[in-house]
């Protein structure tokens, strides 16, 4: 499954991090793209997103409301 994480990496270092993690733990079921938008424009198809958001599959935007909403948000889309 594709997960698009979306943050400000001129606020957010925590995001990052959280990232590297869910990369570990889940492997293979799991193809995880971090995307700082201080530095990478929003792709288009996802119109206008305050970060941080993550997208599943390429069609999903759900806002991250915490350290542990990323988590638990992936945990839920994988199983």
């Amino acid at each position: 499954m594709l997960i698009e994480i979306f943050y400000d990496g001129e606020t957010d270092k925590k995001t990052p991090e959280l990232a590297e993690d869910i990369r570990y733990r889940y492997g293979a079921k799991v193809e995880v793209r971090l995307i700082d938008t201080s530095e990478e424009p929003v792709p288009p198809k996802y119109g206008i997103i305050n970060p941080p958001v993550v997208v599943l599959g390429g069609d999903r935007i759900i806002k991250i409301e915490g350290p542990n909403s990323l988590e638990n948000i992936v945990t839920k889309a994988i199983f």
